[in-house]
């Protein structure tokens, strides 16, 4: 998915443009847990988004992103 964002802000009697290109790609559950692990890091909760909204269970069908919640392995929680 890719957003793009227009901002502008007025510069004297004018305006100024900022544009920024957003990419977002999609990884699988299991990608992102591998990495994190990889990283030192243990998921610990997970969270499906849709617009700013968490919703559980997660589930990639369901909801527009995942949100995942890690901390770093051997913590106690």
């Amino acid at each position: 998915m890719i957003t793009q964002f227009d901002l502008f802000e007025r510069n004297g009697a004018g305006w100024e443009r900022l544009s920024m290109r957003h990419v977002q790609r999609h990884h699988s559950e299991r990608t992102v847990r591998e990495a994190a692990e990889q990283a030192g890091l243990h998921v610990v909760a997970t969270h499906g988004l849709v617009g700013t909204s968490a919703r559980d269970p997660a589930d990639e069908d369901e909801h527009d992103r995942i949100l995942y919640v890690a901390r770093r392995s051997g913590l106690a929680g």
